[in-house]
């Protein structure tokens, strides 16, 4: 069985590096991304199972690119990681269709709990087109 992908985009290049290695030791394959643009390209051509998005950005910022990869593929997996505790901005990513918000510092355990749950439950995989 292939590994399912998961696209990590924040411009913390250290807290990529980290839960790229902590997500790659759960047997995961992961990509990263350290602007909106360049995760839109990457989400494009690495085609992932979930997304890790930061929500400030250089370039496009996590909610456009939140926007733009859901009206691609509605169902993927997205989970917003950020250090802003807004609710406004919160209600807005649920809304758009993100799966979660999380709070940085991440609770590690937890995250790959989530991550674990939306990847590996039959009942939230994406259907594959045809």
């Amino acid at each position: 069985m292939q590994k399912q992908k998961i696209l990590l985009v924040d411009d913390e290049r250290k807290i990529c590096a980290t839960l790229k290695k902590i997500l790659e030791s759960a047997n995961y394959t992961v990509e990263t991304a350290y602007n909106g643009v360049e995760g839109w390209e990457k989400f494009q051509g690495f085609s992932p199972d979930c997304v890790l998005l930061d929500m400030r950005l250089p370039g496009k910022n996590g909610f456009e690119l939140l926007k733009q990869i859901k009206s691609l593929r509605p169902k993927i997996h997205v989970l917003i990681t950020t250090a802003v505790i807004d609710q406004s901005i919160m209600g807005l990513c649920m809304k758009a269709g993100a799966r979660d918000y999380l709070v940085k510092p991440l609770n590690i355990p937890k995250l790959l709990e989530q991550v674990h749950s939306l990847l590996d439950d039959p009942r939230n995989q994406e259907p594959v087109s045809a």
